[in-house]
């Protein structure tokens, strides 16, 4: 597929989530950044949800391991997730 039909395919495919989107009772999202998606922005905010994902943030897991006193995760489990990135 040349670059111009992967570009009309893209755009079509955006168009029917739109639809989509604005159909459907409900939307949930996992974080609320998610909310100001581009594709969001023709559902009313009475039908936009967030519930938050549910897992940790490395800082606040970790955190949780030095209050209870846990060993030391190995350095190969904490560098490479710590780039940049809690």
């Amino acid at each position: 597929m040349d670059q111009q039909a992967q570009v009309k395919s893209y755009v079509a495919l955006q168009h029917l989530d739109r639809l989509a989107l604005r159909r459907l009772d409900a939307v949930v999202v996992v974080a609320r950044h998610m909310l100001a998606l581009r594709a969001l922005q023709g559902v009313a905010a009475s039908r936009r949800h967030v519930i938050e994902n549910g897992i940790p943030s490395l800082t606040a897991r970790l955190d949780d391991l030095a209050a209870r006193a846990a060993a030391p995760l190995p350095a190969a489990l904490v560098s490479s997730r710590r780039a940049g990135r809690p």
